[in-house]
């Protein structure tokens, strides 16, 4: 299952640019949520959504992997992935970009205000991709376009 994860990863936050940077550093385990749970957080979100239900449970993941930054020098990165559970086919990819922000912990992999997405996307059966941008999450430095 790890090489899955990290497959999707790959392809999802470094799809490749410059094969010189695209090293996954590490993953962390930052939440897990039964479909029951997931169930709940639904209901809280919206009456409609209660009422469809979560397909599984999820993890939700923090990745830090290096990439090229815009003066073409390695840089490490965040990013938040976020894994349906007891799945039993392939499932779809979402790619999901946050809101503008200037503050460096309300991004997705520090489980910010846009959660419930990655909880409504997970619980219905997608792998969710977050990233943070430049500047944002565990990236160092100022944040750039």
């Amino acid at each position: 299952m790890r090489k899955i994860l990290l497959s999707i990863v790959v392809i999802a936050f470094v799809w490749p640019v410059n094969g010189n940077a695209q090293n996954i550093v590490d993953d962390t385990l930052l939440a897990s949520y039964t479909k029951q749970q997931v169930d709940s957080i639904y209901g809280e979100i919206s009456s409609v959504l209660q009422q469809i239900g979560a397909n599984n449970g999820i993890e939700i993941y923090r990745i830090r992997y290096e990439m090229l930054n815009l003066a073409g020098d390695t840089t490490l990165v965040s990013g938040a992935l976020i894994r349906p559970t007891n799945i039993t086919c392939p499932a779809p990819i979402v790619s999901y970009l946050h809101g503008t922000t200037t503050l460096k912990t309300n991004v997705p992999s520090f489980l910010n205000r846009e959660l419930p997405l990655a909880i409504l996307f997970g619980g219905s059966g997608f792998y969710t991709t977050m990233p943070d941008y430049l500047g944002l999450g565990e990236s160092k430095g100022l944040l750039t376009c």
